[in-house]
């Protein structure tokens, strides 16, 4: 929220709070890559890994979706302080909770 009033402050002045931005949400986009990437290796290494490879991709088809769907005109006509940060954060946590999903099943295993 700080950055955001730095902006409505700054205007064209001062572009470091979009720098602040673009790589906060770099970061976690890059998270969820390389999260995905070792739930993919760590969790259907087995035999009856059906559902670890559906729930593992339909969580990753739903971040793709989300952050398609953060930057569309009509989402921003409606909320224009909606942006790819609020959808990488969501998605952070929705692949936080798959991996947290994973790890108790292996713990109760």
């Amino acid at each position: 929220k700080q950055w955001y009033q730095r902006r409505e402050r700054a205007e064209n002045k001062d572009r470091s709070w979009m720098c602040g931005i673009a790589f906060a949400f770099g970061f976690n986009f890059c998270a969820i890559i390389a999260g995905t990437v070792l739930l993919y290796y760590f969790y259907t290494g087995c035999e009856n890994n059906g559902l670890n490879i559906a729930v593992i991709t339909i969580n990753i088809i739903l971040c793709i979706v989300v952050s398609v769907m953060s930057i569309l005109p009509g989402i921003q006509e409606y909320n224009p302080h909606s942006g790819l940060l609020q959808a990488s954060v969501i998605s952070l946590y929705c692949s936080y909770l798959i991996w947290s999903g994973h790890i108790h099943l292996d713990y109760l295993s």
